[in-house]
């Protein structure tokens, strides 16, 4: 009570503001500057999100490779990529822009309230529009970086023009059709005047259930498809359309959280440290279950067979020993490419020659895709076919496939709480690519090829009609193959191998032997992965000891030292595998 018997008010909140903002905004620049930012919290990760993304576009030669997988010519230089993956790279970043505005403009509105509150505040009209613009811009300056300088850096020069124009216009067109709604209601034609009102409402609505769709859309066809929709968008367009269903969800949460002031990505970090205990689902895929005994010749058998083959020679025989270096997809095309053409060289000679191919990383892609050529069709190197048939599997996108398991189904497992529930991870999409690309039919034809040979078992690319195991037979040499890889927790080199690395208790090769810690073959694009775990694209694989497995450029990018130590356990004087007389000759050949 006051001392003339009336009761005290309370000062109103501000007429204008919504009625969760209480009391009108601070005085002075500075103050008032930090309570809007302190109400738009969505923006900073908006910004963060977008300008880290970007950077990495413009800034990191695999961010530039993004974009040349789409605007550049493809890996043999023979042409230019389709328009499809640039139309659909437009797309992404209209989509990837229109979600960094709206969303960035619905926190606005529900902060302020009506435009009349905020509109003349620079910041606020301003900095949705610049979040929005700004992945035009980035992909703008990425592709003169990589020297596109045809019309497609001028038509994303253009759609950035446009969607800023269209920013600006918005608002007097929603403003004019607002009084027309209200003009028509006024003279009686209420139907038409409500259906406006209701149409510039709902459209709200509709970019949140659009946002929403989106997001449950790429998450499945990321699991149920996750080859042919990610190869026909392209790598940067995966990682657009990825960003842009984020956005909606993390502006969400953020501004939830702040209503109950709660700090929403530290918590959500917490909750990825919580659930990466159990909710593993990096396993590495094995074949079938554990057979007593993996049929695989050592080394000694292995070089019995690949002489026996050779024989009678009245000249110095060469035993060649290939090393095929890391290096992502261009390391798997230029191994096979080489490989196939020394094939195509020697007319099918080159092969026989040849006892091991030591793959690291990328290399095992073209060394497994011309170990599979060769085998199922051997008459392509007689035929000069045999590089347009290695180079069909080995030059085709991977990364898309990849990237949309990373951002989709392998980042909603992070935070999944539910123990028992493992949705299929990256390193999965990449092997499903890889079979899908084998079995792909390309210009020229292949007969009868086996189209399922990826997805087939690993040590089934050495069966012989004749013989208990790999190399053993009567049918034509097949090079061994060692893939190698590294166990993280020791460091040590882990080689998935055609032939058994040790005879006895002496080792030809100072490694752990994958099938021997698995018990189990796995399938060719598995074993590929073994050694091509390339970091951040495909995660380490869990093995059934609790250690994991991780790309083998981590200890030899070469593949060089596998080689090695096998010629020279092979070599040595109490060897016994080669004698003087026999004429072999060890050459080692890099791609």
């Amino acid at each position: 009570m006051t001392s003339t018997g009336t009761k005290a008010r309370k000062t109103p909140p501000h007429p204008h503001l919504p009625k969760r903002v209480a009391g009108p905004p601070p005085q002075g620049w500075w103050p008032h500057f930090a309570w809007t930012l302190d109400k738009t919290t969505g923006f900073l990760f908006v910004a963060v999100l977008l300008a880290a993304s970007g950077g990495m576009l413009i800034g990191a030669e695999p961010g530039l490779d993004l974009l040349r997988a789409v605007a550049l010519r493809t890996m043999d230089g023979t042409g230019h990529r389709s328009g499809g993956p640039y139309a659909w790279l437009l797309a992404s970043a209209l989509l990837l822009g229109l979600n960094a505005w709206y969303w960035c403009r619905a926190v606005v509105e529900y902060q302020f309230g009506d435009a009349a509150n905020w509109e003349r505040d620079p910041y606020l009209t301003w900095a949705p529009r610049v979040l929005g613009l700004l992945p035009f811009v980035f992909l703008y300056f990425g592709l003169r970086k990589i020297g596109s300088g045809d019309l497609r850096v001028w038509l994303m020069l253009g759609a950035g023009v446009g969607f800023l124009a269209f920013l600006m216009l918005r608002r007097p067109v929603v403003r004019s059709l607002h009084k027309t709604g209200a003009a028509l209601i006024a003279k009686g034609r209420h139907r038409t005047g409500h259906a406006i009102h209701a149409t510039l409402i709902g459209g709200r609505y509709a970019v949140l259930g659009g946002s929403l769709a989106l997001a449950a859309l790429g998450l499945s066809l990321a699991i149920f498809a996750p080859v042919a929709p990610a190869q026909a968008m392209g790598p940067a367009a995966v990682v657009l359309l990825a960003l842009a269903t984020i956005i909606p969800v993390m502006v969400v949460l953020i501004q939830l959280g702040h209503e109950a002031r709660i700090a929403t990505v530290p918590c959500l970090f917490a909750l990825a440290f919580v659930c990466s205990f159990y909710s593993d689902n990096h396993q590495v895929r094995l074949l079938g279950s554990a057979p007593a005994a993996i049929p695989r010749p050592d080394v000694r058998v292995a070089f019995d067979a690949w002489r026996k083959d050779l024989a009678p020679r009245t000249y110095g025989v060469p035993i060649i020993f290939v090393v095929a270096q890391g290096g992502a997809s261009r390391a798997g095309y230029w191994t096979g490419d080489a490989l196939s053409a020394l094939e195509e060289k020697t007319q099918g000679d080159f092969a026989r020659h040849v006892f091991a191919i030591s793959s690291i990383s990328g290399g095992s892609l073209g060394a497994a895709g011309f170990l599979a050529a060769i085998h199922d069709q051997p008459n392509l190197a007689a035929e000069g076919r045999l590089r347009q048939r290695v180079a069909c599997f080995t030059q085709q996108d991977y990364l898309s496939p990849a990237l949309g398991g990373l951002l989709f189904p392998d980042l909603i497992q992070r935070f999944n709480p539910l123990p028992g529930v493992r949705l299929p991870d990256r390193a999965r999409a990449l092997e499903v690519g890889w079979e899908a690309g084998w079995a792909k039919p390309c210009a020229g034809g292949w007969g009868d090829v086996n189209s399922g040979r990826m997805g087939q078992g690993f040590l089934s690319l050495w069966d012989r009609p004749s013989g208990p195991g790999p190399g053993t037979g009567t049918a034509p040499w097949l090079p061994m193959l060692m893939v190698g890889g590294v166990t993280l927790e020791t460091g040590r080199p882990l080689i998935t191998s055609s032939m058994a690395l040790r005879s006895g208790a002496a080792p030809f090769v100072d490694a752990e032997d994958f099938h021997q810690i698995a018990g189990r073959d796995v399938r060719l694009s598995t074993a590929i992965l073994n050694g091509a775990r390339f970091p951040y694209i495909s995660p380490g694989g869990t093995l059934g000891n609790g250690n994991h497995l991780v790309d083998g450029g981590y200890f030899d990018a070469t593949g060089v030292e596998a080689v090695r130590q096998l010629a020279l356990s092979m070599f040595k004087p109490d060897s016994k595998l080669l004698v003087e007389r026999d004429g072999f000759a060890p050459i080692a050949v890099r791609p």
